[in-house]
């Protein structure tokens, strides 16, 4: 569980950089919540807080990426696209939401729209 929450928490912070540190501080004690619940075992009050988190952050894309990497943990990968395809819409010159949102297009089976996103 602990390898699951690094890999989320290290995919989630290079996004952060565009993000107000005022507004990011917030956005960093929710994500951090999530984790603890995720850890904990509460994979729904993981997905509730990060779902706060977006709600509070509309504009964040490092908020919609952390919660599309909780869906495709929990194996949920339509909702995991959903939101990666909103922080391609925030930020479209991020090469990592493309190849996030090609992995979970093909755990999702949907071959054609993974490999149109990993050429991308």
């Amino acid at each position: 569980m602990r390898a699951v929450t690094a890999i989320l928490l290290s995919l989630a912070l290079p996004l952060c950089a565009a993000e107000k540190k005022a507004s990011r501080s917030k956005l960093d004690e929710q994500i951090r919540a999530a984790e603890a619940a995720f850890q904990r075992g509460d994979a729904e009050g993981a997905l509730r807080t990060a779902g706060a988190a977006v709600k509070d952050h509309p504009d964040s894309v490092r908020a919609r990426y952390f919660r599309s990497e909780l869906y495709s943990t929990m194996k949920q990968y339509g909702p995991a696209v959903a939101d990666l395809t909103a922080a391609i819409k925030l930020q479209p010159g991020v090469p990592d939401l493309y190849q996030a949102r090609g992995v979970a297009h093909f755990r999702n089976v949907d071959m054609e729209a993974a490999i149109k996103d990993w050429d991308e």
